[in-house]
C-alpha cells in the first residue's frame, strides 16, 4: 500500500520485476554431495542414514536461544517462550512436535523467530511427520550459525527467505514438500496459525517480486515508462548479484553488485 498522492491515485505503481521469492527450509549445498535426496523431506521420514543426519534434538546450546545472555537459560528468556500460541508453548526455546516428545530419535533444525510466517513450519514439520525439533536462534544468531556451521562442512537445515544473501552464502538449496494450494492455506488461516491445530502440510508460497516507481516520475517520461514495463530481472541475474554482496561472502557492496551487474548487461537495458 502507498498513501494517496491528493489526486486520487496512489504515488506507487507496482509491476512483476519476473523473479520469484519465498521462504523455506534450507540445506547447504555441500550436503547434497554426499546426501543427494537432503532436499527431499520425505528421506527425513523413511531413509535411516537421513534419519541421524542432523543435529540431535536438544542438543543445540541454550545459550543460542535467549533474549538477553546476561539473564542466563531461565523460562521467560528464550525468543520462544510459552505465551507464542494460543495453544502451543515451546520448551527450553523450542517447538516440540508431538512426533518429538519422550522421542530420542529426533533431530535440531534451525528457526529465526516463532512470530516469522505464522506458525506455517512448525505446523508443516508436525503434519509431515517429521522427526524435527524447532530452534529459535535469531535473526543475528541465525546468521552466525549459517557461518559456524558451513565453515565445518556439518550437515543442518535451517529457515529463510529467498533471494536473500544468507542462502546465497552458502548455495542453500530448498527443501521440497507438497505444492501449496487454496485448502493448505485456508486450513491454516482457520485456526489462527497455531501449529497445534493447524492442518497445514504444504510447502510455503511463492510469490513475484515486485518492481516501484512513482507515478508522477513515470508520467513525465516516457523512455523511463517504457523501461519500468518491459524491463525484468532473471533469476540467474539475481543469484549472481546475491553472491557478490558482503554478507554471502562476496567482495561487494551493494552500490558496486548493481554498479557491476550495469557495466556487464548494457545490452540487456538499453
Amino acid at each position: 500500500w502507498a498513501p494517496d498522492d491528493g489526486a486520487g491515485e496512489m504515488t506507487l505503481a507496482s509491476k512483476s520485476v519476473g523473479y520469484e521469492g519465498g521462504s523455506g527450509l534450507f540445506v547447504p549445498d555441500y550436503m547434497l554431495r554426499r546426501y543427494p535426496l537432503a532436499t527431499a523431506a520425505n528421506a527425513y521420514r523413511f531413509l535411516p542414514e537421513y534419519q541421524a543426519l542432523l543435529p540431535k534434538a536438544f542438543s543445540t546450546p541454550c545459550e543460542w536461544l535467549l533474549l538477553d545472555k546476561g539473564k542466563g537459560c531461565v523460562a521467560g528468556n528464550y525468543i520462544c517462550d510459552k505465551h507464542t500460541w494460543t495453544n502451543t508453548s515451546c520448551t527450553d526455546g523450542r517447538y516440540v512436535p508431538p512426533q518429538c516428545v519422550g522421542n530420542a530419535d529426533c533431530q535440531e533444525i534451525y528457526l529465526a523467530d516463532p512470530t516469522w510466517d505464522k506458525g506455517r513450519f512448525e505446523a508443516v514439520v508436525k503434519n509431515v511427520g517429521l522427526n524435527f525439533t524447532i530452534a529459535y536462534v535469531g535473526y543475528s544468531g541465525m546468521s552466525q550459525l549459517v557461518k559456524d556451521y558451513s565453515a565445518t562442512q556439518k550437515p543442518f537445515m535451517f529457515y529463510w527467505w529467498r533471494p536473500d544473501p544468507l542462502p546465497a552464502s552458502v548455495t542453500a538449496r530448498e527443501v521440497v514438500f507438497p505444492p501449496n494450494n487454496l485448502e493448505c492455506e485456508a486450513g491454516h488461516k482457520a485456526v489462527g496459525a497455531d501449529p497445534t491445530l493447524s492442518p497445514y502440510d504444504c510447502g510455503y508460497p511463492t510469490a513475484l517480486l515486485a518492481k516501484l516507481a512513482r507515478r508522477d516520475v513515470l508520467k513525465q517520461d516516457t523512455d523511463l515508462t517504457f523501461f519500468f514495463d518491459s524491463f525484468q530481472f532473471t533469476s540467474s541475474s539475481v543469484s549472481g548479484m546475491l553472491a557478490q554482496h558482503t554478507a554471502a561472502g562476496g567482495p561487494d557492496s551493494v552500490y558496486n553488485v548493481s554498479c557491476g551487474w550495469l557495466k556487464d548487461n548494457f545490452a540487456v537495458w538499453k
